[in-house]
C-alpha cells in the first residue's frame, strides 16, 4: 500500500565498494500495522556496473 525509505547513509569500504544501509517502513495491503527493518548491502563497482554483492535484513520488533 505505500512504502518510506529514510535514515540512508554511504559508507565507502575502498575505492569502488561502498556499504549502504537504511531503513525502510512500509504496509502491506490488508494489513494493518507497518512493518519496520534496517538493510544493508554492499555495492562493488566493476567495468562501470554498480553490483550488489551482500544484502542483509534485520526486522524490528
Amino acid at each position: 500500500v505505500r512504502y518510506q525509505l529514510d535514515q540512508a547513509r554511504l559508507v565507502w569500504a575502498a575505492p569502488g565498494a561502498g556499504l549502504l544501509s537504511y531503513r525502510a517502513q512500509w504496509l502491506r495491503p490488508n494489513a494493518e500495522q507497518e512493518e519496520t527493518m534496517y538493510i544493508s548491502s554492499l555495492w562493488l563497482n566493476r567495468d562501470g556496473r554498480w553490483r550488489n554483492l551482500f544484502s542483509q535484513d534485520t526486522p524490528v520488533p
